[in-house]
């Protein structure tokens, strides 16, 4: 009987052994994947505020360049302001000295300085003959034959004066239409068609190459992003049609924004103006910035930032010149009716004063080489 009992209890504590093991193991389980969950949770929330690291750095950059523009245009509303008085101030001062000549060689003074009102309504009452109520009628009189006197002496003068100042203006004008002719004959027997190729994205396949410049024989690329810019760069395609053309434009920005950083789009778009550089050296390049949009507040500070960074860059640089498209804006946000209604795609009026912005960047170049 003994042996029995000791065989039932061994039987019982080897079962209750093997179920608190398996307790064990279940409650290691589910601390492990406490610990996994926390691991992810802190990884997540390391990434999150490196993210917003970036974003408040990026803010802090725009909102001192903001900071900086709003100076600039506040300077310069003020020396206008300053300009504007001086020349009230001046034309004030011309009239006056101009009727004091005129009194000066007609000893009559036609408009009274309001200085000198008083006195000369004194001197006019001490030196009248007509001092009694009685003759009242014919002071009226004679001071109105004074009047029309006067105001017809003024009217000679200015009548004078404008005649002169018609022949200096004939005059001037047959100068510079003389001048305007020959410059047109000169630039027009010097006049060569030039060959610029545009790489664009999907805001310049609307750009009619025909309807672009005289001047301007255009072939239009399309690529949406720079790295696809990279790729056809380096094809025979891209050879021959480099070979011809004498200006390059680049307008991208608008796509890669969405998927990188704005610094990565910057070194980009630094690699390809230097890969172009070196493929074709006799080729000017036009960097079209990018365009404002609304869509998203994120992708227009990135934008802003791109945009200032190869603006910088070009000042140093002969061979880049920069566009801007800040006629797309209307005080300080997009001008609706230059773009479709996702916000940032431009439609025919937007992509006509794109293709007027890059027309006129590609007509200076021109024009600073030839001076």
């Amino acid at each position: 009987m003994l042996k029995e009992n000791i065989h039932q209890l061994k039987t019982e504590m080897n079962l209750r052994a093997t179920e608190y093991e398996l307790l064990l193991k279940e409650q290691r389980m589910i601390v492990k994947n406490k610990e996994k969950d926390v691991a992810m949770h802190q990884k997540y929330q390391e990434n999150a505020e490196r993210m917003a690291n970036k974003l408040q750095i990026e803010l802090e950059k725009t909102t001192e360049e903001l900071n900086i523009a709003k100076q600039e245009t506040d300077k310069v509303k003020e020396e206008k302001i300053n300009i504007k008085r001086l020349w009230q101030a001046s034309e004030g001062a011309g009239e006056w000295r101009e009727q004091r000549r005129y009194s000066e060689a007609t000893a009559t003074s036609p408009v009274d300085h309001p200085s000198d009102r008083a006195r000369n309504t004194e001197r006019r009452r001490e030196q009248s003959p007509f001092r009694s109520n009685e003759r009242s009628e014919k002071r009226k009189e004679h001071t109105k034959s004074r009047n029309s006197e006067r105001h017809e002496r003024m009217n000679e003068h200015n009548e004078t004066r404008r005649r002169e100042r018609h022949v200096r203006n004939e005059g001037d004008r047959e100068q510079t239409v003389d001048k305007e002719r020959k410059e047109y004959n000169s630039d027009s027997n010097d006049r060569k068609i030039k060959n610029v190729v545009i790489i664009g994205n999907s805001q310049t396949s609307g750009i009619d190459p025909d309807k672009f410049s005289q001047n301007v024989k255009l072939h239009k690329v399309t690529k949406y992003r720079i790295e696809d810019v990279e790729e056809w760069i380096q094809s025979k395609e891209a050879k021959q049609m480099m070979s011809i053309a004498e200006t390059v434009i680049i307008h991208e920005i608008t796509n890669d924004v969405k998927r990188s950083s704005a610094l990565d789009c910057a070194n980009r778009m630094r690699e390809l103006i230097g890969l172009i550089k070196v493929t074709f050296k006799e080729c000017k390049i036009v960097v079209s910035l990018g365009t404002p949009r609304d869509d998203n507040p994120m992708f227009q500070q990135r934008v802003d930032i791109v945009n200032n960074m190869l603006m910088a860059e070009a000042l140093y640089d002969r061979r880049v010149k920069t566009v801007h498209h800040r006629n797309l804006l209307y005080r300080g946000t997009i001008n609706s009716n230059l773009f479709k209604d996702d916000r940032y795609h431009l439609n025919k009026d937007g992509t006509r004063v794109l293709a007027g912005n890059l027309r006129c960047a590609v007509e200076r170049s021109y024009a600073r080489n030839k001076r």
